[in-house]
Order: C-alpha cells, then structure tokens, then sequence
C-alpha cells in the first residue's frame, strides 16, 4: 500500500496522522524517524496538502535506523516535523 494513495482516498475524511517511516528490507524497521526508511516523504506530503489537510501530525518514532538515542530521534523527527511546517 501506498501511504500517499491512502491520503488521497480518504481525503476530507482524514482526521488524524499516525506517521513514521518504514524499512522495508529489515524485520521489525517500522516506526523509524521520517526519512530513515524507504517511504517517499514528498509524495505524501503533496498528499495532504492536496486533500487540505490541516489537522495534527502525530510521530511515533521508537526504533532507531542507525544507533540513535531516544533523544537524537526525537529531534530528528522535531527537526523534520518543523520542516513540514515552513
């Protein structure tokens, strides 16, 4: 499934996020910081400004990609989430 298509069809319905990034290739590589997966970020942000969607953005990011403290990815997906909003 693509998250980005997902968005689209639930469109105005869309109420909440649930986003973290996936590696795909790894068992268990799911709730990792944006962009430390295989997930296209871009498409899905073009996503939700399509669908107008202006609601709250939640991350759960609780496994790290390359070694990173709970602390360094907290401000990976801070630093990223801040990026989204310019």
């Amino acid at each position: 499934m693509d998250p980005s298509d997902e968005i689209r069809s639930a469109g105005s319905r869309l109420h909440g996020t649930h986003l973290h990034d996936v590696d795909f290739d790894v068992r268990n590589g799911d709730h990792r910081p944006p962009t430390h997966g295989g997930l296209d970020w871009d498409s899905m942000r073009a996503a939700l400004s399509e669908v107008g969607y202006t609601g709250p953005m939640t991350f759960e990011v609780v496994v790290p990609k390359h070694g990173e403290s709970p602390d360094e990815m907290a401000r990976i997906t801070r630093d990223f989430a801040e990026s989204w909003a310019r």
